[in-house]
């Protein structure tokens, strides 16, 4: 998206590269600190760039933040280079020092704001839809936000599991929390020893007992769901199957969804 030129407010700080095309960036206002956020939601960020017709423009994105809230010296987002976008590939090129555009505001309603304390949370997220959970994670891990929390995350390879140890640190030190990363692509000759098919696999209602030591009960469990929109799509249709239901402020239900792109 582009929009009318505003002042660049805001700093690269740091940028961490997961891959050639997969990169977290550490994002600090200018002046004063972060604005205040719910995890889950989302900021605009924006560099200015010239037009065809030489005029400065500002190239703008929607990106889910990844850090908590209690982070206050710099959002964090993560981030896959899209070939043909507007925004990514000017923002892979800039590297720690580089100036930006960050919108003041903080957006998004895909929080947990009204989902009972009481319940189980499934988080189930593709590649960097993941972002809004380790944001919930680092802000409510060994409290009290949920009874239990468990995390599927799909990604294409090993090496795209940007937050892998990060989480797999906070599932050992926390028991209230699961979790499961899996693969599609993953070579079958490598050291992964994981899980691997898409995610739709594990949420039936066998595979989900197994893997997680009881139901899916649309009873007990809410479902927060971020990524690719074929997946939400595909996900909520086999979880309506068991009883489960888009969530609506006049009609709450159990399912909760932010689509990329």
């Amino acid at each position: 998206m582009a929009t009318a030129i505003q002042p660049d407010n805001a700093v690269l700080r740091e940028r961490i590269d997961v891959e050639p095309s997969l990169a977290i960036f550490r994002v600090a206002p200018r002046e004063g600190e972060v604005p205040a956020f719910e995890p889950g939601q989302f900021a605009n960020l924006g560099i200015t760039c010239a037009t065809t017709s030489g005029e400065p423009r500002l190239v703008r994105r929607a990106l889910s933040i990844a850090s908590s809230p209690r982070e206050r010296a710099h959002l964090e987002f993560y981030v896959r280079l899209v070939d043909a976008g507007e925004l990514t590939p000017r923002l892979f090129e800039l590297q720690p020092g580089a100036e930006l555009w960050l919108d003041p505001r903080i957006h998004g309603h895909f929080t947990l704001t009204d989902v009972p304390p009481a319940s189980n949370v499934l988080m189930v997220g593709t590649g960097t839809g993941v972002a809004p959970f380790v944001s919930m994670l680092r802000t409510y891990r060994g409290g009290d936000r949920w009874r239990r929390c468990v995390l599927i995350e799909s990604a294409r390879t090993s090496a795209e599991l940007g937050y892998r140890a990060e989480l797999e640190r906070l599932a050992r030190e926390h028991a209230d929390f699961v979790y499961r990363p899996t693969l599609t692509r993953e070579p079958a000759a490598s050291a992964w020893y994981g899980l691997r098919g898409r995610v739709q696999a594990w949420l039936e209602p066998g595979a989900f007992r197994d893997l997680v030591g009881e139901d899916l009960d649309p009873a007990r469990w809410q479902v927060l769901l971020c990524g690719n929109p074929d997946m939400i799509v595909s996900v909520t249709e086999l979880l309506s199957t068991h009883g489960f239901r888009r969530h609506r402020t006049r009609e709450p239900g159990q399912i909760r969804c932010e689509r990329y792109w």
